[in-house]
């Protein structure tokens, strides 16, 4: 045997098959990839990202129901097993099936998702029993008004130190909840039927994975109006002041979990009847665990890596969303005043002593809205060309258009810092001589001019000449707005240059990619993550990725914004913001008439 191997040796034997076995332990090493799943209020939306933070592929469905839908109606709605389950199936069979299996491998999964809309379901069957009323449905607005108005003071103070919110408001969760066990759901009254009520994210994690865990993120369940957000957990006293009949109901909440976590395996509902659509996923995705969730905005801020206190990021989506990152120490027993949301960031358990991140949060419930309604409603515009245009010959002949034109858009209402889901929209200062170019920047400059009250707001500084001097606030664009060069100047000449400057984020898809970040996170064990090890070692990738990309297209002025520096022009801009939205307020007020 000795002689056989030492031939062997002489004759190069051993060592050709040492350079092969090497060379195919090369070959069979996979890229790692983490899958993201979004689900949006227009879309959903799948991706896959490297390493470098590169998206190697991603697939998008949008939504179709609401186009030819009665205008009238204010129920915003999808269906949990049609509009939410197959996009998702959907989105990941055309995602996977020409990925080269030789070459990558899905390590994990994370799910951004809207945050406040809300679903219930049968726990049993995983059935919906009701659709999923989303986020900027107004249709509980007059039992909401209702209820402010008799809520006393000490309610409203425990509301507010408990939830980090305002006010009552038709935006929350509990709001939706109450309308649907008053109206849907009043069949199931002093039944023994359980009802599981989640957010989305809840209802994508008992639906997709193996274990169907009953969990909800922490990001998303701050946001039902029934947290609390100094134990971080629900609080019956809440769901009182909300008058959620939960005496009479059998509701099912789900167990409140971190971030990042590992939450279960994935698994395509039992219920889906393509088996070979079921196979080609599942090739990719069998025992690969969903490690991730974020609700969607706190995506966007870790996606965006404002990990520090004070850093801040703005999203243009079907809304409009600031959030500011406000450390480790929460905050909600300081909001008797502040009239924006004390929020959780984002819970990483893993990561630096494991304590839970919160933010500030400026929300605008109309943005994207804005130009589809521009566009299909009123037609003052055919398409985004044609409006891009309008916003250029603004930015470089403004004298050619009427300045005084202010536009409240409250087309639904207005949310952040007003709370008013009474006020619509108002248009001042129209005369003879008005054109449509002129309504249309008039109506950009009402979202324009919403975010620096936001900011203003966030920075709790009067706008003054003489303003210390300090280091100016880099806030990070993502969403769709974000990647039209001219909107973003637009935005950049109503606000202050002295405090701040825009910055649109490299990467626009810092939702999906926020989710990606807390999968990857999720592995307790640092040795055992296969993307990155740490938020250093995250922004060392990032970092290299965006100096390759500025090598190749190096027109800072693309990516950067300088703001305004004219303070009198800003101050006149806004003081006549103010009196637009001190008349156009409590419009739908039922007491109206009374006032005149």
């Amino acid at each position: 045997m000795l002689n056989i191997l030492i031939n062997s040796v002489n004759q190069g034997k051993v060592f050709l098959n040492i350079t092969k076995l090497k060379m195919s332990t090369i070959s069979n090493s996979k890229e790692p990839l983490i899958l993201s799943i979004d689900v949006g209020t227009t879309s959903t939306r799948t991706m896959l990202f490297s390493k470098t933070s590169n998206i190697i592929n991603k697939t998008q469905i949008h939504y179709n129901k609401f186009e030819n839908s009665d205008s009238k109606s204010t129920n915003l709605e999808l269906c949990g097993e049609t509009d939410i389950n197959n996009n998702i199936i959907s989105c990941l069979d055309m995602l996977l099936k020409d990925l080269d299996h030789e070459k990558y491998q899905v390590v994990s999964v994370g799910i951004a998702n809207m945050r406040e809309s809300l679903i219930t379901w049968d726990p049993l069957t995983l059935k919906p029993l009701s659709k999923c009323i989303l986020w900027n449905d107004t249709r509980n607005k007059e039992t909401i008004t209702q209820m402010r108005k008799t809520l006393s003071s000490e309610d409203l103070m425990y509301f507010r130190n408990k939830t980090g919110f305002n006010n009552l408001s038709t935006y929350f969760s509990a709001g939706k909840l109450k309308w649907l066990l008053e109206n849907d759901l009043k069949c199931l009254e002093n039944s023994q039927k359980i009802i599981n009520v989640g957010t989305v994210d809840s209802w994508i994690l008992s639906n997709f994975t193996e274990e169907n865990a009953f969990k909800s993120d922490i990001t998303n369940a701050c946001r039902t109006g029934i947290f609390d957000g100094v134990t971080s957990k629900n609080d019956v006293n809440l769901m009182n002041i909300w008058k959620i009949p939960h005496q009479i109901f059998k509701l099912n909440f789900p167990e409140i979990v971190s971030s990042s976590e590992f939450y279960g395996n994935f698994n395509i509902p039992n219920n889906h009847s393509d088996s070979a659509q079921r196979d080609r996923i599942m090739k990719w995705l069998r025992k690969v665990p969903i490690q991730g969730c974020l609700g969607d905005q706190s995506a966007s801020l870790v996606g965006h890596l404002k990990f520090n206190s004070s850093e801040t990021k703005m999203t243009y989506g079907t809304g409009c969303f600031i959030l500011s990152n406000t450390g480790t120490v929460p905050k909600y027993d300081n909001n008797s005043e502040n009239k924006l949301l004390n929020t959780v960031a984002y819970h990483f358990p893993y990561l630096d002593e494991g304590k839970i991140t919160y933010a500030l949060e400026g929300t605008i419930g109309q943005c994207g809205f804005l130009i589809q309604w521009l566009m299909k409603n009123i037609n003052l515009v055919n398409d985004l060309d044609s409006l891009t245009k309008v916003f250029y010959d603004y930015n470089k002949k403004k004298d050619l258009f009427n300045d005084d034109i202010v536009f409240v858009p409250a087309l639904t209402g207005l949310y952040s810092p007003y709370w008013d889901e009474n006020s619509r929209g108002t248009i001042f200062g129209i005369d003879a001589k008005t054109e449509k170019k002129d309504l249309i920047i008039a109506c950009m400059k009402g979202l324009c001019l919403q975010v620096a009250v936001i900011l203003k707001e966030m920075s709790g500084l009067e706008i003054t000449e003489n303003i210390k001097n300090s280091e100016k606030t880099l806030i990070s664009i993502d969403g769709g707005l974000s990647q039209n060069h001219e909107f973003l100047n637009l935005q950049a000449q109503f606000l202050d240059g002295r405090k701040y400057q825009l910055e649109r984020n490299l990467n626009h898809e810092a939702t999906s990619f926020g989710a990606a970040i807390a999968a990857a996170f999720g592995t307790k064990d640092v040795n055992d993550r296969k993307m990155w090890k740490d938020i250093s070692d995250l922004k060392e990738h990032v970092n290299k990725n965006k100096e390759n990309i500025l090598i190749n297209n190096p027109k800072l002025e693309d990516y950067l914004y300088d703001c305004n520096n004219n303070i009198e022009y800003l101050n006149n801009q806004y003081t006549r913001w103010d009196l637009a939205i001190k008349r156009s307020s409590l419009w739908l007020f039922e007491d109206m008439k009374s006032k005149l």
